[in-house]
């Protein structure tokens, strides 16, 4: 006996729509693996350029690196030199502080010296003996004028020691030169061998005063020839020239 068999029309339905859903979802599929791979080639394109920049950035750390390590030894050779300068200047500045102490202690010394030959050329020479030379005249007459004082005495006193004394007459030149005198300020006496009269109060007490020893004969020969005074400066190792006039005889 033969069996009917009675299809459910849903069941035909079904099975279009889920052919229908079936080919929807390769093709969806296709779409999806080719977007996989899409995304696959880009993700092997951003780590290959990742892998390119970690590389750039390996090179630029190492290039840092060696800027770092070029600037340093730069910094260190800088500092060095800046080191053996510093020494160098102490040392130079060192030698020339030891210079010139010696050159001030050389001049100290030089100065010292020449100080010390000054003063001695100075004392010595203050010693060296001095000069006077000095002319004497009188008026013989009207007519023919004035005449060499020969024979006038001439006598040196110091004004500082009354044991000093220092004596000439005059020549017939007219003049006395006393010689080897010790410098200093003397009274100079000069009495005429050529002329009467008497002598000033003030020359007698310049006599008195400076020529105490002599004063006396002095003062007795003034009674008849005329004798004068003067102050005469004797300077080391030099001539004093000075000039005495009597003029004419008082009687």
């Amino acid at each position: 006996m033969r069996k009917l068999v009675i299809l459910n029309p849903i069941v035909p339905l079904a099975l279009m729509l889920l052919g229908g859903c079936t080919g929807g979802t390769k093709q969806e599929g296709l779409q999806l693996k080719v977007e996989n791979e899409k995304l696959k080639g880009e993700a092997q394109l951003l780590r290959s350029q990742v892998a390119d920049c970690r590389k750039t950035i390996d090179l630029l750390e190492e290039k840092q690196r060696v800027t770092d390590n070029s600037f340093r030894k730069t910094v260190e050779l800088l500092e060095d030199k800046q080191r053996q300068t510093e020494t160098s200047h102490k040392t130079d500045i060192e030698k020339l502080k030891a210079e010139l102490s010696l050159a001030t202690n050389a001049a100290e010394t030089f100065r010292a010296d020449a100080d010390r030959k000054a003063k001695e050329d100075a004392e010595r020479n203050s010693r060296r003996p001095g000069k006077l030379r000095i002319g004497v005249t009188y008026l013989y007459n009207a007519f023919i004028g004035s005449r060499a004082d020969i024979g006038a005495l001439i006598a040196l006193h110091s004004v500082v020691s009354t044991n000093s004394l220092y004596s000439g007459r005059v020549g017939s030149d007219g003049y006395a030169t006393i010689t080897q005198i010790t410098p200093g300020k003397y009274l100079c006496v000069i009495e005429s061998q050529n002329t009467k009269g008497s002598i000033s109060a003030e020359d007698a007490e310049l006599i008195t005063k400076y020529a105490p020893s002599m004063a006396k004969f002095y003062l007795l020969a003034a009674q008849a020839l005329k004798t004068k005074t003067m102050f005469v400066e004797i300077s080391p190792g030099e001539e004093t020239d000075k000039t005495c006039d009597f003029g004419l005889s008082s009687y």
